[in-house]
């Protein structure tokens, strides 16, 4: 595992792309999947953005085209099912009273096949409005429920 989810900046994310699934530990910025409409939130603000991270170079909007290019860019980010479930018991194993479990729990779910963005991200962050022009963003906190159970790796 190249990054540790750690304090919701290394963070989890579930990839389907062309019907199979990606696990990824990245850091979150690189998942405003239209960093056009951050940008342009920063303006609105009175604020200037610049550019989050270099893996998103040339990529400010990311749909199932780009990311088919973009992949290879992360690829030192993916994180295997076993690789996930064995962090997550050493988790279990070692963990002290403050540590809040959701943080090696996926933050985020896209689908590109199907143009969806779950965001199962409770602070504040609005990551699902910052999303190409016909997908729809979802904020859940019903991770359970959009995982699919055969990427569940925090249950038995």
């Amino acid at each position: 595992m190249y990054l540790e989810p750690s304090d919701y900046d290394n963070v989890v994310v579930l990839i389907k792309y062309n019907k199979k699934y990606q696990y990824y530990v990245t850091d979150k910025e690189l998942w405003v999947l239209d960093l056009n409409k951050l940008k342009l939130a920063f303006q609105i603000m009175g604020y200037q953005m610049n550019l989050i991270e270099d893996e998103r170079m040339g990529f400010d909007v990311l749909t199932k085209e780009q990311y088919s290019i973009y992949k290879d860019k992360i690829k030192r980010y993916e994180v295997n099912y076993d690789e996930l479930k064995d962090y997550y018991q050493l988790f279990q194993l070692i963990k002290e009273p403050q540590d809040d479990i959701r943080e090696i729990l996926p933050l985020f779910y896209i689908d590109f096949d199907k143009e969806l963005f779950y965001s199962f991200y409770t602070e504040p962050g609005s990551y699902e409005e910052y999303i190409p022009d016909g997908w729809q963003g979802i904020l859940t906190e019903e991770l359970e429920k959009i995982i699919p159970r055969n990427m569940v790796y925090w249950r038995e």
